[in-house]
């Protein structure tokens, strides 16, 4: 299990790179009290998390091309489908996302079994949540993108510098309030996904429990009034009854 303790016992530069970076985790894990405080942990840092309970599921999500994940976090001792046949399925599909095993299955041949069908990292249980969160920050940094994903975000013609917080269509620089920078970072970091009200709360709003109903509503329309007239090669759309979507319009090289 988890080791209890605050997740403000982490260093400070590392909880400071999660908040800013907001990178969305699949946690895969049967047992629900130790998904839960696994969950609650991450979130705490600064994750975003999603999560399934059997093999069969955590296949499902990963293969999904509206959903995309910046790490996967699974146990190996799964129903239906166990973690080992996750990882290799997901592989052959041609899903690179960084994938680190937490498992009670903690020998030395277990994790070169795990790390033979194409994990990325291996942790055995338990695990001391420092440790994890040190892990899973490595795995997503060394990804390809790891630079984009903290630096430079790209969206059709619209350009974020998370930085410097500026945000450019083209080499026209647009004049954002914090909060609809804030938004425009998500939509443009998760560009092409459905994102629900609640997700873009959590997110934005971490520390509130609830907002005003129509104050995502407001900062979209604010966002939307500024673009309008630019030649972005992207829009926001509107999915009734969920949320939100900026979608690439054009091919833009």
């Amino acid at each position: 299990m988890v080791e209890l303790g605050d997740s403000f016992d982490a260093p400070l530069e590392l909880v400071r790179w999660f908040r800013t970076a907001r990178p969305s985790v699949l946690v895969v894990e049967d047992d629900v009290v130790f998904r839960q405080a696994l969950s609650s942990y991450l979130w705490n840092a600064g994750v975003i998390v999603s999560e399934v309970r059997d093999g069969s599921e955590a296949i499902d999500i990963a293969l999904d091309p509206r959903v995309s994940f910046d790490a996967i976090i699974l146990d190996l001792l799964l129903p239906i489908r166990d973690g080992s046949e996750v990882v290799e399925v997901i592989r052959s599909a041609g899903v690179l996302t960084p994938v680190l095993i937490l498992s009670a299955l903690s020998q030395p041949q277990d994790r070169v079994a795990g790390l033979s069908v194409g994990a990325d990292d291996y942790l055995g249980k338990p695990v001391h949540f420092v440790e994890l969160l040190l892990r899973l920050a490595k795995l997503i940094q060394r990804r390809d993108d790891s630079a984009v994903l903290l630096n430079r975000l790209r969206c059709g013609r619209i350009l974020i510098s998370v930085e410097t917080r500026q945000a450019w269509v083209g080499d026209d620089e647009i004049f954002l309030s914090p909060t609809e920078f804030d938004i425009l970072r998500y939509l443009v970091r998760r560009s092409g996904l459905v994102l629900t009200r609640e997700t873009i709360r959590s997110v934005i709003w971490p520390e509130a429990d609830a907002i005003a109903p129509n104050l995502i509503d407001s900062h979209i329309a604010h966002l939307r009034r500024k673009l309008d007239g630019l030649e972005t090669g992207a829009s926001i759309q509107t999915v009734h009854g969920v949320g939100y979507r900026l979608q690439v319009d054009v091919d833009v090289h």
